[in-house]
């Protein structure tokens, strides 16, 4: 169900449904709460070396509460309207006027996705922010254990990415929900553009914390990725692979999509229901 600015606020908010706080912020995905298995630590043949080790040890993390996700990763229409409110900064060579509107920006920093973030805040009163590395797996998972949402085995049609799709189809970015959605309403959780999270980066799960947070320690001048982007290959594909980035770093493959904490009115509970 799709719900405007001030539905959003006064109707409980379930699993699935869909708002937006304003006219050009992104639109939202009520995400579960639950548990999930976190990483990879079984023989793979695509997969070795700093990548295999990237991924362990598996251990289970909790999400214990509901929270909002973009359903797409962030536009450039969205982009440029905080651009258009002087609160978002991108070298116009890297933001063309002749782009689509619907093409998920590209190439901004990770200091101005958070310059995005602050301008939501602003402009709706809530408490945007770029997910946890945890809560971005949880996400991208929609519910499955395997190693895409619809299975172990890579299917042409389901993403934007060099394996994706067949040999004689064009190679690039697509226009935002150009894909089926995962089970959870998400779109392009794969592929299209390499996508930030709030974690620091650290070479494996060790001392992870199980609650969904994000890392805070390890190596914090560079930032997580995942996602994986268009011209990616079969090794970098799996819900569970990472990667990292600088975070002043310009990656013509790189964007960002957003969460929302859901505020105890929102999701109707009272004290007795709180987790």
């Amino acid at each position: 169900m799709m719900f405007g600015p001030i539905e959003a606020q006064t109707k409980p908010l379930k699993p699935g449904d869909v708002f937006k706080d304003c006219p050009v912020c992104p639109e939202m995905v009520v995400i579960p709460a639950g548990s999930f298995m976190m990483g990879h630590d079984q023989p793979d043949e695509h997969i070795h070396g700093d990548d295999f080790v990237s991924t362990k040890p598996v251990r289970r993390v909790t999400i214990k509460l509901p929270f909002a996700m973009g359903r797409y990763e962030v536009t450039v229409e969205e982009f440029q309207a905080c651009m258009d409110d002087a609160l978002c900064w991108l070298d116009g060579a890297n933001l063309r006027r002749d782009t689509k509107p619907r093409m998920p920006v590209v190439k901004q920093t990770y200091i101005e996705a958070l310059g995005f973030l602050h301008w939501l805040k602003l402009k709706t009163g809530r408490q945007y922010r770029l997910p946890s590395e945890a809560e971005w797996e949880y996400a991208a998972r929609g519910g499955a254990t395997t190693r895409y949402w619809w299975g172990d085995a890579m299917e042409y049609g389901r993403a934007n990415c060099g394996v994706c799709l067949p040999r004689e189809e064009k190679r690039g970015l697509r226009v935002v929900g150009s894909f089926p959605p995962n089970p959870f309403g998400l779109y392009d959780m794969l592929g299209n553009v390499d996508e930030w999270v709030a974690d620091c980066w650290n070479d494996s799960y060790e001392g992870a914390p199980a609650d969904g947070a994000p890392r805070t320690d390890g190596d914090c001048t560079r930032g997580t990725g995942r996602g994986a982007d268009w011209n990616s290959r079969l090794t970098y594909t799996p819900v569970f692979d990472r990667g990292w980035n600088l975070y002043l770093k310009r990656d013509k493959d790189g964007g960002f999509r957003v969460v929302r904490d859901l505020t105890d009115e929102e999701l109707g509970l009272t004290g007795e229901d709180k987790p």
